[in-house]
């Protein structure tokens, strides 16, 4: 299809699972390496991490012609910074997305003096592809006529394909990323771009864009969504975009924690302090979201969270959570455990733990 279609770009809006059902599969080879699809031949010849999305470079070749084979070059763009059955916590790495997977179109047609449409996947029966589409539409038409019409573009869209846009949490994220558009713009930088961007914010002498930037920030209607994690136990897990609660009975502990996206990685860290009681939901909460790194910012000292010594196991309920190894720092300021989690359910995963030592809390 990406061949005979002419296109030269493929957006991948889904991570890699080769194992389950219904998740986008590594279709191409490693990189350096060559991998045949009957008369399609393709070479990855670079891999690009940007952060919330990876950029790969293929060669590709039809061996099927007459005289000689034609090698084409194409680029995939995989954004990994979507979560699952969910929309992206915040519109800012999406719209960067769109803005270079625009740019590469450009140059692509520039380059070949012809249009070059974009293939774009992920998994089945998602809404992805519908909400990244219009999201690129609603960016050009607020580009072009500084309006945009959120809704006639999804019902225009869903009269072109059934179920586009397919849940009320996509629609209202397309909502947010124009809210974001009009207020601030673009506001990714360049390195080589920053300072002369910090010298022009601090020039004026009272209000400066400092403060006008700030003030749009208290306006945004960024009001989270709350989205429920089910767990074995009574209890439910609730987190609002970053925001993690451990509620008993709708009366919130003092459980907090924070979940911070990983920089160029599919893995999210959890930032928590004044963990008590609930241990059970906090590792379901470990097993259910994409987390793989903790950052405890108390002590461990008298904690019931966890195993005191190194391969030792807890049970909380249905999950045994295992200290595999442990190392201090010097001189001791914090300590570092990889733990295994492990539900009879059969789920499991390994995580770090950072934690603070006693001497600094």
């Amino acid at each position: 299809m990406v061949w005979y279609q002419n296109a030269k770009v493929i957006v991948m809006l889904d991570h890699l699972d080769n194992h389950r059902k219904n998740r986008c599969v590594e279709y191409w080879p490693n990189i350096g390496c060559v991998k045949e699809y009957e008369t399609i031949i393709v070479r990855l010849d670079d891999v690009t991490n940007h952060g919330c999305y990876i950029t790969r470079k293929f060669n590709v070749e039809d061996a099927r012609g007459q005289y000689s084979s034609e090698f084409r070059s194409i680029t995939q763009f995989q954004y990994i910074g979507w979560p699952v059955c969910s929309t992206p916590a915040t519109p800012s790495g999406i719209l960067h997305f769109v803005s270079d997977v625009n740019e590469k179109l450009k140059d692509v047609e520039l380059s070949s003096k012809t249009k070059c449409p974009a293939v774009v996947h992920t998994k089945p029966e998602s809404g992805q592809t519908g909400t990244f589409l219009a999201l690129d539409y609603l960016i050009d038409e607020i580009n072009k006529t500084e309006e945009v019409d959120v809704y006639q573009v999804v019902l225009y869209m869903r009269q072109q394909r059934f179920g586009t846009v397919q849940t009320e949490e996509q629609y209202i994220f397309l909502y947010k990323a124009m809210t974001k558009l009009a207020m601030f713009g673009e506001t990714d930088l360049d390195l080589q771009q920053f300072k002369s961007v910090i010298d022009s914010l601090s020039r004026l002498p009272t209000t400066n864009l400092f403060t006008t930037q700030f003030n749009l920030l208290q306006q945004t209607l960024d009001e989270p969504t709350v989205a429920s994690v089910t767990i074995e136990s009574s209890q439910t897990v609730a987190y609002e975009a970053f925001n993690c609660h451990i509620y008993d009975n709708f009366t919130e502990t003092t459980t907090k924690a924070y979940k911070v996206p990983g920089y160029g990685s599919e893995n999210d860290v959890l930032v928590c302090s004044k963990i008590s009681g609930q241990f059970q939901d906090f590792w379901n909460l470990i097993l259910n979201q994409n987390v793989k790194f903790i950052v405890m910012l108390d002590s461990l000292k008298n904690s019931s969270l966890l195993p005191s010594n190194q391969n030792t196991s807890k049970q909380f309920g249905n999950i045994c959570v295992t200290l595999v190894s442990k190392t201090v720092s010097q001189p001791g300021q914090y300590g570092m455990e990889n733990l295994n989690v492990e539900s009879t359910e059969n789920r499991n995963k390994v995580v770090e733990n950072l934690y603070l030592h006693s001497s600094m809390t």
